[in-house]
């Protein structure tokens, strides 16, 4: 059996790796058009900060572990062509055009940020973390640099505005929606998170719709629908695409760029599968397909699809949509479905928010079961809040309910609560609330 993969970042690495557990016999080719192998989009962050020695470090498997596991690795070999009736791939090597014929093909060939074509001023004055070689120039344009415009008010967008402030960097963010990180936050902590980023001394601009951006030898110049934004350097956190130009005309798309599959991830073509940044997964109650690109969903469905190739074994399971971020040793957690999703789908839902000293915790659960829908959070104490992060997401994933949360308040380990009692006090009020509704008195918080 040939097995051929296309892509050599975390997808197509998993892949490859559990078609070489799951079929001993086979013959696993993996095709890279770059000079690396998974470089983490970290790596950078963590060499400014000091936690990694150099970039060298930011590559997650060399070429020689895969040769150990007998994974015919092709490194500078971009594939050209999918000749999918013949089963067949067309790549070059060495300057050299080869074919190579496949029983199965996985399709892991990631994502682009945006901007794609550059010219020389512009890729100078523009960070970009997507391997080694653009890291490296980014290291040396923030260390020349004074002013950094972050176009982007996501979860990437707002991190790298606040590692640029402890940097000592003057920091713009521009954001198109009506407050930093609106799709996953409501008002309550959106507003929050952004008052916070204020204070650290970032410039927030929001309602800023990207437009174009040039720049020349002094600077860049980004234009939105209402104003000009000048600065030394860019960061683009903004517009992640899926890479499917090999397959435009091979395989069926998406109206959104991204490649069919079924729940298998098997795509519209027999025996080929995709996985990683160029599928959407099913996401939430509604298990509505989304296009979230993360590492996480990339191993895993770079594993599934390998696990599915001779038959259909494993769906990819419904996923509740979690993400978390660091801002000045605060953590702020977005899980489920948030308040304005509930109103827009029309749900009879109870929600309940508690604070204290410097700790805020959004609950939505389903009224008549109390089975939790959606969580936001800002945990102030690093420990602690790591814990109640994974006892959170859990209770999204495992469909938990407030009643049963509330009863887990005797974890303790000695004298030392495991949880913070915190959250123990806010899920007892939502579950106190909810009663109060179902029995048609007031709730505690029910806003």
């Amino acid at each position: 059996m040939q097995i051929v993969i296309i892509g050599g970042s975390f997808a197509g690495l998993e892949a490859a790796l559990t078609c070489r557990e799951e079929y001993p016999e086979a013959e696993v080719k993996l095709f890279e058009a770059g000079e690396e192998l998974a470089f983490s989009p970290n790596s950078l962050r963590e060499v400014l900060t000091g936690h990694l020695a150099d970039l060298s470090q930011g590559a997650t498997v060399s070429l020689g572990q895969l040769e150990l596991q007998k994974i015919d690795c092709h490194l500078q070999a971009p594939v050209q062509a999918i000749q999918v009736e013949d089963r067949t791939i067309t790549y070059q090597e060495d300057g050299k055009v080869s074919q190579q014929p496949y029983d199965y093909l996985v399709l892991a060939m990631g994502s682009q940020v945006y901007p794609k074509d550059l010219s020389s001023d512009q890729a100078q004055r523009l960070i970009r973390t997507k391997d080694r070689a653009t890291s490296q120039q980014s290291q040396k344009i923030i260390k020349q640099v004074d002013h950094i415009l972050v176009v982007g008010g996501g979860p990437i967008g707002i991190e790298a505005a606040v590692l640029y402030r402890q940097l000592g960097k003057q920091v713009t963010l521009i954001e198109a929606g009506p407050y930093l990180a609106y799709k996953l936050f409501d008002p309550w902590l959106g507003d929050r998170l952004q008052d916070q980023l204020i204070q650290l001394g970032v410039q927030v601009h929001c309602q800023a719709t990207y437009q174009t951006f040039e720049a020349d030898t002094s600077g860049v110049q980004v234009q939105t629908q209402q104003a000009t934004y000048l600065a030394d350097a860019v960061h683009f956190a903004i517009n992640l695409a899926p890479r499917t130009e090999l397959v435009q005309d091979q395989l069926v798309l998406n109206p959104d760029g991204t490649i069919w599959v079924d729940a298998y991830l098997r795509t519209s073509a027999p025996g080929v599968f995709a996985c990683g940044d160029l599928v959407r997964l099913p996401l939430g109650p509604e298990k509505s397909q989304t296009y979230l690109p993360l590492v996480s969903h990339a191993k895993q469905t770079g594993r599934l699809a390998a696990l599915n190739l001779e038959a259909a074994r494993y769906p990819v399971p419904v996923s509740q949509r979690t993400e978390a971020l660091t801002l000045d040793q605060k953590i702020y957690f977005t899980g489920g479905i948030s308040q304005t999703e509930a109103d827009y789908q029309d749900l009879a839902y109870c929600l309940t928010r508690y604070e204290s000293d410097g700790l805020a915790i959004q609950i939505i659960s389903e009224q008549a079961t109390g089975k939790i829908l959606g969580l936001q959070a800002c945990l102030s104490d690093q420990s602690t809040g790591q814990m109640v992060l994974v006892l959170m997401a859990t209770a999204l994933q495992a469909g938990l309910t407030d009643h049963f949360l509330s009863l887990q308040a005797n974890l303790y380990q000695g004298r030392q609560a495991l949880i913070d009692p915190d959250w123990f006090q806010a899920i007892g009020q939502h579950w106190r609330s909810r009663r109060r509704i179902l029995d048609g008195e007031e709730g505690d918080h029910a806003d």
